[in-house]
């Protein structure tokens, strides 16, 4: 059985998107905080302050999300009582890893043993809006530049914004892998120098 993946979950993903690309700019630019000097790996411990409470916070809403699209929409919600179990966490590091991205029209993928269904692949849009609506204000109310910190100071600030609020979006395990493979690429520049 062919089924898609409901018209509301996307629109719904689309605006949190939307909304998060409006609110980031407009909080940093009426944020009074200083640029955040922080540079190198040091840098990656506000990220992943910032993805642990992503990650708290849309434990919480995605329910609640959930719940909302499929009152406005009049259709079932993604998450049965059944997948309530399921925490959020686990879709979030799947859409990390890109599990479930980009897919659209099939009822189930299979990833190794693990059935993806289209209420997963749902809950993983809802997610993964949320955490970039809250991601952009968050990033854009401290003023954290991933970029900068790493040494790309001639990159514009909303590519920046934008980049930063991405990388801690993907939850603390993201970040993680995305620390690691920046520690071994530095290393290897090291050694080879």
């Amino acid at each position: 059985m062919d089924t898609v993946v409901r018209l509301p979950y996307i629109v719904a993903t689309v605006v949190l998107v939307v909304v998060g690309l409006i609110l980031g700019p407009i909080i940093a630019s009426a944020s009074t905080v200083t640029q955040n000097q922080v540079e190198g790996i040091a840098a990656f411990a506000i990220l992943y302050v910032l993805a642990q409470a992503i990650e708290r916070a849309n434990q919480v809403l995605v329910p609640v999300f959930d719940r909302l699209v499929a009152a406005v929409s009049k259709e079932p919600t993604a998450t049965t009582k059944k997948q309530r179990g399921l925490t959020v966490l686990r879709a979030q590091a799947a859409a990390a890893r890109g599990v479930a991205v980009g897919v659209f029209s099939a009822d189930t993928q299979t990833e190794g043993a693990k059935t993806v269904t289209t209420a997963d692949i749902e809950k993983a849009l809802l997610t993964n809006g949320l955490a970039f609506l809250l991601a952009m204000p968050l990033v854009g109310l401290f003023k954290f530049s991933l970029l900068t910190s790493l040494g790309y100071a001639d990159v514009p600030a909303l590519v920046d914004l934008i980049l930063t609020a991405t990388a801690i979006m993907g939850g603390a395990s993201g970040l993680s892998d995305l620390v690691s493979k920046v520690q071994k690429t530095k290393t290897a520049a090291e050694t080879s120098a």
